[in-house]
């Protein structure tokens, strides 16, 4: 009898167990798919996406993901222009009284993930969460302890919970390494690879900040991509700043311009998180800017290479307002730092 009742109570509790799981997993994979889709066009771990959508949408069953599809917990915010889901959460009014949070609301989960991450990229908040797309995108560990130390979260065991969903449905197995070049081929749409059999330069040519570009396809040397476009070797290396041998062959799926980059970046993107092995070369392909411009901006001599983490802004105004910032925020210290000696002082 007393092995009897031991075993109905070992089903009874792990029965929740069970389901939980069964749930964690349809979740899994039900939005695998947008996860490594939305990691290849940002960088943003798989792993993570998943784990914060877990989490934050309680395996998709929370009020705010089944009746709003957010599944990231994603507030309006003042540029919200979209559908909105009121809620009772952390919010108060000027009096202090606790007041509905305004939550964005999406026509669909995908949306969602979509959304989530255009909010991590968004220019506005790069002094917040820039940092993190230096991390690698297979690093869970510090995408996961960078949130929280971006704010994302107020729970201190944030990155502990992530880290545990993560390792307790493999959720890494979805990660991969991805360098700066496949993030930006595969956020550019269609970037066809050079055909060298296409008499026609513009059945392979694309555009990037309004520059015809091409993607190298791993059999054909500068030399020979000068001659199909009718250039001549010394302006192509004059394009680009990373070809430094004409006679060699150029790497698959290596940016190729085919006219004279731009001083400054005419994107959305105001600054770039230098990652492990990036050159101002390299950087300045992504971007469409020439090297010397790049360089200048960021007052870095002919000579002087970036490191792993460092901040490169892409255009002389982002530079002044990041520099407005940290002498507000000196200023501020400052202040605060002379009223307490005013307050010792008395």
């Amino acid at each position: 009898m007393k092995r009897l009742i031991q075993f109905v109570c070992c089903i009874v509790c792990t029965t929740p167990l069970l389901a939980s799981n069964e749930k964690a997993y349809s979740y899994i994979d039900k939005y695998k798919d947008i996860a490594i889709s939305e990691m290849r066009r940002s960088g943003i771990p798989a792993s993570i996406k998943l784990a914060q959508g877990m989490l934050e949408s309680q395996w998709g069953e929370s009020e705010l993901a089944t009746k709003a599809n957010n599944h990231f917990g994603i507030k309006c915010g003042s540029q919200w222009a979209g559908p909105s889901f009121y809620r009772m959460d952390d919010d108060y009014d000027a009096n202090g009284n606790k007041v509905e949070s305004c939550f964005r609301s999406y026509d669909d989960a995908r949306s969602s993930y979509i959304s989530h991450t255009e909010f991590l990229q968004e220019p506005r908040k790069q002094s917040r969460y820039g940092f993190l797309f230096s991390y690698a995108s297979d690093d869970y560990e510090s995408w996961a302890k960078g949130l929280r130390q971006a704010g994302y979260a107020t729970d201190p065991k944030y990155p502990d919970k992530l880290i545990a969903t993560i390792q307790k449905f493999g959720l890494d197995a979805f990660d991969e390494r991805l360098t700066s070049k496949d993030l930006v081929n595969n956020s550019l749409p269609g970037a066809p690879v050079l055909d060298m059999n296409v008499n026609s330069a513009s059945k392979s040519e694309i555009h990037h900040q309004g520059l015809k570009y091409i993607l190298a396809d791993g059999k054909s040397t500068a030399e020979q991509i000068a001659n199909h476009y009718k250039l001549t070797v010394r302006q192509l290396l004059a394009y680009n700043e990373t070809i430094l041998v004409p006679s060699d062959v150029l790497e698959k799926g290596e940016i190729i311009y085919l006219e004279q980059k731009k001083r400054e970046f005419e994107g959305d993107i105001s600054a770039h998180y230098v990652k492990q092995g990036e050159t101002i070369a390299s950087i300045s392909q992504l971007y469409g800017m020439r090297a010397t411009s790049l360089r200048a901006i960021n007052k870095l001599s002919r000579t002087e290479e970036v490191s792993q983490g460092q901040v490169i802004y892409l255009t002389p105004g982002s530079v002044k307002k990041a520099s407005e910032r940290s002498s507000d925020k000196q200023d501020r210290k400052k202040s605060k730092k002379n009223k307490k000696a005013y307050l010792f002082e008395w």
